[in-house]
């Protein structure tokens, strides 16, 4: 008796939920992605932004429509190699870019032009002011490193450090009297180095700095942080490596606004105007603008000036694509074979239900035929389920990939197969086992 993975199987390096480490494992691990209808409309939008100024682009999504794998390739499309965009662009070309030579036209007049694209990922605990503008410097400075571009000197950032290195050993005697005040700045760091060394790692210099800043200014030291000085520093950037423009993704940037909705002023200035001062922050957040501020409040009315908002949401096609892509079938002929006829046989039992869908925004019927032994019905009940579901919720292709909880896609081909009773399909109650 066969079982389903005797005749396919999940592919080894599938990644349901991209992130900067996995894509950049391998050059060529961005090329499977495929250009939904909507991720085209946020690069437009976006290489139309990049010339007219007048404004810059967030991204809003549900979980689960891939809102960080699109921003890590808009990346990709502008800093990667030149062979490797033109081969996604060939790749796609007739089966998924609707307009691939305005596309790859803009694209390429924008990279010329020279734009360095940030992404960044997270802004839990980035403070309101001082934080938010450390950590877009900090951002842009590791990006220029990555590539062996120029960093001009006395960033925000440059002055923190200088002033702690001047303060010396006074500067932790200060610390150790405040200590049961700070969150983060903990007596395990001694010395300005080991500071220094903390306010230069990404991961924890935006939660530092408001504690190095509360040191300070138990002395009564104030630096002067503002937004102007952020824009010369960017303009010191972009002469220093005869750029045109820095784009900034910031994904999972919706703790920010949670945590600071009272207090956006230096968020409104940093963004205002991006073509003048060609800096252009590019916000990825789960929800909408109104979900976090009040509608028809001033906030809400910069945003609305400063940012045109596109949503992205995976056309149930292109989940289902996505879906088969991660079924890898077995190379075995014979296997081969006798799966496509047991498919076929699969396929007869369930495509009368399979012409119920047949709304404009449903998946032709191929894709449904695709993802067998998934039952139509189960696989576009997972799909939907997976959107509207919270953060620690398993999507569409979680579940592809499987989990420690049992009850998994991978789970079930182990066990059922076209002759096995009751595990001929995998169906809506396998979703809840």
């Amino acid at each position: 008796m066969r079982y389903y993975s005797d005749f396919f199987t999940v592919a080894d390096d599938y990644c349901p939920v991209m992130t900067a480490a996995e894509i950049n494992k391998t050059p060529d691990r961005w090329l499977d992605f495929y250009p939904h209808t909507e991720f085209e409309d946020i690069c437009k939008t976006l290489l139309s932004v990049l010339v007219s100024g007048a404004k810059s682009v967030w991204i809003t999504g549900n979980y689960g429509t891939g809102k960080s794998n699109a921003a890590l390739v808009i990346q990709k499309l502008f800093m990667d190699d030149e062979t490797r965009v033109r081969q996604w662009l060939d790749e796609y070309a007739a089966n998924g870019l609707s307009d691939r030579d305005s596309l790859e036209k803009a694209l390429f007049d924008r990279r010329g032009e020279g734009t360095l694209v940030v992404y960044d990922f997270n802004a839990s605990g980035v403070g309101a002011d001082d934080g938010l503008l450390v950590r877009l410097e900090k951002g842009i400075i590791v990006a220029l490193q990555e590539r062996g571009m120029s960093v001009p000197a006395m960033s925000n950032l440059d002055m923190v450090i200088d002033r702690v290195r001047r303060e010396g050993s006074n500067f932790f005697k200060t610390r150790d009297s405040i200590q049961s005040q700070l969150a983060y700045l903990d007596s395990s760091i001694k010395t300005v180095d080991q500071l220094v060394n903390a306010l230069n790692n990404a991961t924890t210099s935006s939660r530092l700095l408001d504690d190095v800043e509360a040191v300070l200014h138990k002395d009564f030291i104030y630096l002067d942080f503002d937004v102007p000085m952020f824009r010369k520093w960017i303009k010191a950037v972009l002469k220093a490596n005869k750029l045109q423009r820095v784009v900034y993704l910031f994904d999972e940037f919706h703790p920010f606004i949670e945590a600071n909705k009272e207090q956006l002023k230096t968020f409104e200035d940093v963004t205002e105007s991006p073509g003048v001062n060609r800096f252009f922050l590019v916000p990825v957040t789960h929800m909408e603008i109104k979900a976090y501020l009040a509608e028809g409040s001033d906030s809400a009315k910069k945003a609305n000036d400063r940012f045109y908002f596109r949503k992205l949401q995976m056309p149930n096609d292109t989940a289902f694509r996505l879906a088969k892509h991660a079924m890898v079938d077995v190379k075995d002929t014979t296997l081969a074979a006798e799966w496509k006829n047991a498919k076929d046989d699969l396929w007869d039992s369930v495509s009368s239900l399979v012409n119920k869908f047949n709304g404009t925004d449903d998946p032709d019927r191929d894709r449904f035929y695709d993802i067998l032994p998934i039952h139509p019905m189960a696989a576009f009940l997972l799909k939907h389920l997976s959107e509207q579901a919270k953060s620690n919720q398993r999507s569409f292709f979680e579940y592809l990939k499987g989990g420690a909880d049992g009850t998994e896609f991978q789970d079930f081909i182990r066990a059922g197969g076209p002759e096995v009773a009751n595990k001929q399909f995998l169906t809506v109650d396998y979703l809840w086992h």
